[in-house]
């Protein structure tokens, strides 16, 4: 009888009264009200059967799915697009590879040292570095370098040439220590008479170098080409080392780099060095981002936590919101690891996209089940009526973020595409949830107790809230209709935006057409500089090797060489002391002489205090001092008929850089000036040549990601407002969950375009996750106008749950999901604005005040006999 009473008091029916007892009521229960009576009588064995399915899920997930975090977001682009950058990739498949190392210093030969030092480490991992070559150093350059300087400078090294052939001559008649000694004692006597003989500077530091290099063990000959002017030093502070990976191996390569600039720059922190990195290679690596992925889930774990405890209260509504979630993120992953390769950034987002309408979801369940607890019916009743109340508002609002999602499947994003099939699979697995294990945990729950009262302080909080929100809701409105006006200011942002420093490419058939397109290139105003095999190959050939004829029998040696012995390197040693501080003591003596004078005088210094074996250090010495010093006359005279470089004289590595095996020709270009993508490629493209590269793919992604946004976003929009609709049954009330949704857009654009903000592609699930929190929570929030004891809390707390995951992301600016993470904060708290503002307002509105004042009681409707519920009938 008593269960009985219950339910006549629930659900009353239009008999009157009779002497015996009314038949049972007998009532239509839908899908979800039979959901929750099978799994509310079975609770051990669904419960049993969720935790093997989500442990068998953990388990598939955790072997199968692998993560990237680094690799950019992929586009799809028009295939004219896709054919003019598959020609680069195919023609140059190198060049799209090369990792780029700059070193600089304050002097220029610690800078070419740090560079060859760089390169020989980097070709010491031939596993994953197929070449590492420095422009400017080796054979190539050795033997041409004089070509790399123009006519003037050729022919003061000519005139240099000659007019040290008569100091040649003097060190001929006796090439050898003692004959040195003599030199500088001729050289003493005639500064002494107001004379300063030209060339001496540059032997004596050379000189120097070897006395100095056998003292310490270091042999070190003398470069007579040198003193001879006949070889071209590279005086630059500024070096590239161009690094060519393996093939397939990029992201280890980048890795080899990273580690051997760090050990440079700790050996030598006086340096500066930096690197640039292809897209490419800075995929299949997460390893940077561990640390901070650890710190920030830690954080975001505790504000989850603490946000949940303090909206929810009870242990047992925690556990209703948190189970979904769970269930949903895990069977999200498992659809992840067999949708896509790579876990990647976009996919990621997973979690925070299901976070949403399933916490939303759950919480009105939760809600439900807790109301009707309280009112004491017994059985499994109360989740049978909790059920039968909001089975459909809670599959509205999952079928709303479904619609909203799978609206992006068609898109150009691929990895857009591949996350709205793994959500929806993932909101399928947490509706699930929530129909068949949230009634199970309520049937094991104890009985709750009544509600806490509300403290009095919020009342008067809540009345002067009230009083403004007018207002404010009117201001809201006002602004999101001027910011429409932004919406044809934004701009958008690809993978490769910062790729203009690393220019743009054009290939040409041959080098006739390569050297007119450089020309027509030159002659643009925003280009920078021009780089193709022209640039590397010396101009003004003809007027060079007539200067460089000028070296034909200019130098002349005659003599006899033969060693003085090693009895006399203690002699000439000392001879040369004495001459040598005559020359650097003398008035007439200039300052660079007297500095190299003083050099060698302390080399000998060290020479003679450390030798102790004197015949075999003569001998070695003087072999280093004049090794190569019979060949100068023929190095000369074959630098005069040097022939003019071929581009196949350069070496192998750089000349297919930029020369194909097809005969094609490749030429890069750089911007003058900072320039953006969009107006460089306009500016080349006046040329009548079709640019190509990194940066030209990165604009025709922006392309194809500003023209996509529209059709999806209407087509998502649209399905889920009739959604709406269909459960609303209002138009009004329709009408509000639709200026609810279209008003935080405006406000959005006004914000990026005021603060010059890109949408980048990993902010467009932002987008979606927004336009779902703002839709869920205006039609929850004009469904409390049929329920009033909805708490305003619960329906917030989804958004507040993703705040509390992003805040710890941001803080720690972990740069993989950083356009994610701004896009949400820019959106949300928009979405939250509206919703407490405008729609509290129009809902109030409609019913005079909204808990402001009493209410008629529903009219109660008898419900139709339809079906016997047995001992468990509401």
């Amino acid at each position: 009888m008593q269960d009985w009473e219950e339910q006549r008091e629930l659900f009353p029916t239009r008999q009157k009264a009779v002497e015996k007892p009314p038949s049972r009521p007998r009532i239509r229960p839908n899908i979800f009200a039979r959901i929750a009576r099978t799994s509310a009588g079975n609770p051990a064995l669904v419960l049993i059967t969720a935790m093997f399915l989500v442990a068998a899920a953990m388990s598939f997930a955790a072997f199968n799915l692998t993560f990237d975090f680094k690799s950019p977001i992929e586009i799809s682009t028009d295939d004219a697009s896709q054919k003019t950058n598959n020609q680069l990739t195919r023609e140059f498949p190198e060049a799209a590879q090369l990792i780029i190392v700059r070193v600089s210093a304050e002097k220029a030969e610690p800078a070419k040292s740090a560079a060859k030092s760089v390169a020989a480490e980097l070709e010491k991992d031939k596993a994953n570095i197929a070449h590492a070559f420095i422009p400017g150093i080796g054979q190539y350059y050795d033997r041409f370098a004089i070509y790399y300087i123009d006519v003037a400078a050729i022919e003061a090294r000519v005139q240099h040439v000659t007019q040290l052939n008569p100091l040649f001559q003097a060190l001929a008649v006796s090439p050898n220590l003692s004959g040195l000694s003599a030199l500088i004692g001729e050289v003493a006597t005639a500064v002494q008479n107001g004379r300063s003989p030209q060339g001496l500077e540059q032997l004596f530091l050379q000189i120097s170098q070897s006395v100095r290099g056998q003292a310490e063990g270091k042999p070190k000959p003398v470069d007579w080409r040198a003193i001879a002017g006949l070889k071209i030093d590279n005086a630059t502070t500024d070096w590239v080392v161009i690094v060519e990976p393996q093939t397939g191996k990029l992201t280890q390569a980048r890795l080899t780099v990273e580690r051997i600039l760090v050990n440079a720059l700790q050996a030598q922190p006086a340096l500066k060095m930096t690197a640039e990195y292809p897209p490419d290679s800075l995929s299949n690596d997460a390893g940077s981002m561990g640390r901070q992925v650890v710190v920030a889930s830690a954080l975001a774990i505790l504000l989850f936590n603490l946000l949940m405890g303090f909206g929810l209260q009870q242990l047992r509504m925690i556990v209703f919101v948190i189970v979904p979630v769970l269930s949903a993120t895990i069977m999200g992953l498992v659809a992840a690891s067999l949708v896509v390769a790579h876990a990647d950034r976009m996919v990621m987002t997973l979690f925070l996209a299901v976070l949403l309408p399933v916490s939303a979801a759950a919480i009105c369940m939760a809600g439900a089940l807790t109301k009707s607890r309280l009112k004491s019916i017994s059985g499994i009743s109360f989740i049978m009526l909790a059920a039968q109340e909001t089975g459909f508002l809670v599959l509205t609002i999952c079928a709303i973020a479904t619609a909203l999602w799978l609206s992006w499947f068609h898109v150009a994003v691929e990895s857009l595409s591949s996350l709205a099939v793994i959500f929806t699979f993932a909101v399928l697995a947490g509706l699930a949830t929530i129909c068949s294990v949230l009634p199970s945990l309520a049937v094991m729950q104890t009985q709750a107790g009544p509600n806490p009262s509300p403290r009095s302080s919020s009342d008067a909080l809540s009345i002067q809230w009230r009083s403004l929100r007018p207002i404010l809701a009117i201001l809201l409105v006002a602004a999101s209709l001027f910011c429409v006006v932004f919406f044809s200011s934004l701009h958008f942002s690809g993978n490769a935006a910062s790729d203009v420093t690393r220019g743009l490419q054009f290939i040409t058939t041959d080098e006739k057409a390569a050297t007119k397109l450089a020309d027509d290139l030159k002659s643009v105003p925003e280009v920078g500089t021009v780089r193709w095999m022209g640039t590397f190959m010396p101009d003004d050939m003809p007027g060079k090797q007539k200067a460089l004829q000028g070296l034909a029998g200019a130098l002349v040696l005659s003599g006899a060489a033969g060693a003085a012995g090693p009895h006399d390197l203690v002699a000439n040693l000392q001879n040369m002391e004495t001459g040598l501080r005559v020359i650097a003591d003398a008035a007439g003596t200039d300052e660079g002489l007297r500095n190299s004078a003083n050099e060698l005088r302390r080399s000998l210094a060290v020479l003679t205090n450390t030798t102790t074996a004197i015949e075999p250090t003569a001998v070695e010495l003087e072999n280093l001092i004049f090794s190569g010093f019979a060949d100068l006359p023929k190095e000369a005279n074959d630098m005069a008929a040097l022939s003019a470089p071929q581009a196949s004289d350069l070496p192998p590595v750089f000349r297919k850089l930029f020369v194909s095996d097809n005969g094609k020709w490749r030429i890069e270009v750089l911007p003058k000036r900072i320039i953006t993508p969009a107006a460089f490629i306009a500016a080349t493209g006046k040329t009548g040549s079709t640019p190509l590269g990194p940066l030209v793919k990165a604009q025709a992604e922006l392309t194809a990601l500003q023209s996509m946004l529209t059709r999806p976003l209407a087509m998502g929009l649209g399905v889920s407002l009739l959604m709406a609709l269909a459960y609303l049954r209002r138009v009004f009330d329709w009408l509000i969950v639709v200026l609810a949704t279209l008003l935080p857009l405006p406000l959005f654009a006004g914000f990026a375009v005021t603060t010059d903000t890109a949408i980048e592609p990993l902010a467009l699930p932002a987008l979606v996750m927004a336009i779902t929190a703002s839709l869920i929570m205006a039609l929850l929030t004009v469904v409390r106008k049929r329920y009033p004891h909805t708490s305003l809390l619960a329906i917030f707390m989804p958004l507040g749950l993703v705040l509390a995951i992003i805040l710890p992301l941001q803080l720690l600016q972990i740069r993989e999901l950083d356009a994610f993470s701004r896009a949400l904060l820019v959106f949300l708290p928009c979405v939250a604005l509206i919703n407490a503002t405008v729609v509290q307002q129009l809902c109030a509105w409609t019913i005079g005040g909204m808990g402001s004042g009493p209410r008629k009681p529903p009219r109660r409707i008898t419900s139709k006999p339809v079906e016997d519920l047995s001992d468990d009938v509401f």
